[in-house]
C-alpha cells in the first residue's frame, strides 16, 4: 500500500483524495476529525507526507484503509514495523471493525489481543 502514498500531497490529501469528507463505519466525518491516533493533526494535516515524521507512514496507510468502505479486511502481518502506539492504534481500529477480518500473523500476542 505504500506506493498508494503521494509524497506530494499532503496528509490530508493522501487520507480523503482530496476530498473534506471521509466516511468511517458508515459516519461522515471532517477530514481534521478522525478518530484519535490517525496523523492528523492540526500542524500536520496540511504538510507534505513527505515532511511528515516517517513512523507516521503506517498510521497514515491506515487512515486511508480505514476511511474506505470495505466490509472484509484482509492483513498478512499487520503488525511488522509498527511503533507500539500505531500497534495500539491498530488494535482499537481492529476491534470496532464491523466486517470479515482475515488475519496473518505470527505476532501471537496481537492476535490473541485483537
Amino acid at each position: 500500500m505504500r506506493a498508494q502514498i503521494d509524497d506530494d500531497k499532503t496528509v490530508a490529501d493522501n487520507i480523503a483524495n482530496g476530498n473534506a469528507t471521509v466516511t468511517i463505519d458508515g459516519r461522515t466525518r471532517a477530514v481534521n476529525q478522525l478518530p484519535a491516533g490517525f496523523p492528523l493533526e492540526p500542524a500536520r494535516a496540511r504538510t507534505p507526507r513527505a515532511r511528515a515524521l516517517r513512523r507516521r507512514a503506517h498510521r497514515l496507510l491506515l487512515a486511508r484503509l480505514f476511511t474506505q468502505p470495505a466490509n472484509v479486511l484482509v492483513l498478512d502481518e499487520p503488525t511488522n514495523d509498527l511503533d507500539a502506539e500505531t500497534l495500539d492504534l491498530l488494535e482499537d481500529l481492529l476491534v470496532e471493525f464491523q466486517g470479515t477480518l482475515l488475519l496473518v500473523s505470527h505476532d501471537r500476542e496481537f492476535s490473541t489481543r485483537s
